[in-house]
């Protein structure tokens, strides 16, 4: 059995802000600094993509107040999009256990 392994890389790019996320080679999200926040609204200072297909137009989109909790908001989107493919494709499916089918 085999848990998902979320690899964060920092973005190199000249202005640019925030961390990518990937499994395996694939980039399933980022998030960066959110420049265009109205002033004072704190609590959408990041914002955060999943690219992830099938997920509803509100869970591609995450705004945030830090770093921690942008990460540990699309971690969770992600986990929960595994477990619900692999509920649909395997019926036996354990939840940590999603590459050995």
């Amino acid at each position: 059995m085999q848990k998902l392994k979320f690899k964060w890389v920092r973005k190199t790019g000249k202005y640019q802000t925030g961390e990518v996320l990937f499994l395996g080679r694939v980039c399933v999200a980022s998030y960066e600094w959110n420049a265009g926040r109205p002033q004072g609204q704190l609590d959408r200072t990041w914002i955060g993509h999943v690219l992830l297909p099938g997920l509803a137009e509100q869970s591609k989109t995450l705004y945030g107040e830090d770093t921690t909790e942008m990460k540990s908001r699309i971690q969770g989107i992600v986990t929960s999009w595994f477990d619900e493919q692999c509920s649909r494709m395997y019926s036996d499916c354990s939840k940590q256990d999603y590459w050995s089918h």
